[in-house]
């Protein structure tokens, strides 16, 4: 079955709040995605891994992607059934809050809404800056011990940590091919 025509794209600037080093990502996103879709865009683009629950705040109102009153949520629209073009317009701003524990927020800037380009495959990452703390890292606050443990030879977690996060890790890190090669499973 063929993809529906994309009408519109929404070139969004997704940056990672309280952290001292930079940590953002441009993503261009369907009109028509809705928030739930939007979540994995993001969850991939900034190197997530979709382990957590979250929420999009826009212009006063929350959108998660139960629609239970008895939830963790109740009160707010769902995100299944609510799409981007329908929430933000060009030069919107609005949060992404991911992980109810560490507190990951994101401020997405919709820098314009166009027409999508002839031939390419949506979502797509054009740009970024900086690595993805780890999932569990204890928010903005662990992530800056994290951080200064890691960069002190003589600190005695050190070795644990960077057990932890697979080996090394190198927070100035940004591989847009990788992001956007994970991102190619998302594309329509």
């Amino acid at each position: 079955m063929k993809s529906p025509a994309i009408a519109s794209v929404h070139v969004l600037k997704v940056t990672l709040q309280d952290v001292e080093r930079p940590v953002w990502r441009r993503i261009l996103v369907p009109s028509s995605s809705t928030l739930v879709r939007l979540h994995s865009v993001i969850q991939v683009s900034m190197g997530w891994t979709d382990s957590h629950l979250y929420q999009f705040r826009v212009a006063g109102t929350r959108h998660s992607p139960e629609d239970d009153d008895e939830g963790f949520d109740a009160g707010a629209f769902d995100a299944r059934r609510t799409t981007l073009g329908e929430v933000a317009s060009a030069r919107t701003t609005f949060e992404y809050l991911y992980d109810f524990g560490d507190d990951w927020l994101h401020r997405i800037d919709v820098e314009e809404v166009r027409p999508p380009d002839v031939g390419t495959r949506y979502p797509v990452c054009v740009d970024g800056k900086g690595a993805c703390p780890a999932e569990d890292v204890g928010g903005a606050p662990g992530y800056r011990r994290f951080l200064l443990s890691i960069a002190d030879p003589g600190n005695d977690e050190r070795a644990d940590l960077l057990a932890w996060v697979g080996g090394s890790f190198d927070p100035s890190r940004f591989d847009l091919s990788d992001v956007n090669r994970r991102l190619g499973r998302l594309a329509r």
